[in-house]
Parts: structure tokens; sequence; C-alpha cells
């Protein structure tokens, strides 16, 4: 996706439009846009009173998997550390049916802060401290 057009470009073409009256077609051969696209900023600066571009890209809090599908990967994961993404993939399969590409989970555990180094060290951690708090109680 193209990158967009800068804030000041944007308030330039909303200016030359509805301060100085020009004709949509004659800003759009002016500042060498899209007729339409300077009818989207009209209208989004009369109905929202901004001109700011969207985010590009999925938002943080956005699910891309089914719940059950996260917990059997965090669980095949913390669970048996060595286990290739391939291998995280056939486990999710047999108990859900659902065929994951192995970019997606590899893009889930790297959002998630989950490397493959990481998730050894944290296993080995964790058993030593689950371990000690059996011990005390």
């Amino acid at each position: 996706m193209p990158r967009p057009f800068s804030e000041d470009l944007r308030w330039r073409a909303i200016w030359m439009k509805e301060i100085l009256g020009y004709e949509v077609d004659e800003v759009a051969a002016v500042l060498q846009m899209c007729p339409r696209t300077i009818e989207r900023y009209v209208s989004k600066v009369l109905n929202y009173g901004t001109v700011k571009a969207n985010t590009i890209g999925r938002p943080i809090n956005s699910v891309a998997m089914h719940p059950h599908v996260e917990f059997l990967i965090f669980e095949a994961v913390l669970e048996h550390p060595e286990k290739t993404l391939s291998e995280v993939a056939h486990d999710v399969y047999s108990q859900t049916g659902s065929e994951l590409a192995l970019a997606s989970i590899f893009y889930y555990l790297r959002r998630n802060r989950f490397s493959r180094k990481k998730v050894c060290l944290y296993l080995s951690a964790f058993e030593l401290v689950f371990t000690a708090y059996e011990t005390f109680i």
C-alpha cells in the first residue's frame, strides 16, 4: 500500500477547495491528486474535523486466531520447546482441524514476545520455580 499523502498536502487541498473556491478537478490538476481523494478529504474534515491518516496495518489488540487455537499453540511451545513450527502446526491441525501457515504461527509468537531461545530459558526457569514452590507447600 502506498504511503498516505502528508497532512500538509491534505490541508492545502481542503484550503483550495473550500476557502479559495476552486473546483475539485482544478485542485486535483494543480496538486496532482485524484479528484475522489480530495472529495474524501473534504468530507472527512467536515465530518470529523481532522485529516489525519489512518494507521496502516493490523491493530495491536486484533485477534486473528480463535482463542482455543492460541491456547494450543502456547501449550505446545511451553510444554515442548524443542518442537519446530511445523510440529506445532501439525498438533493444532490434529486437535482442531485448523490449518495454519507456519508464518502465521511465527508472527503470532513474535507478536506475543516469544522467541525460540526465550521459550527454552523461560521453561527451565519456570520448572525451577515451580519445583521450589512445590517443596515449600
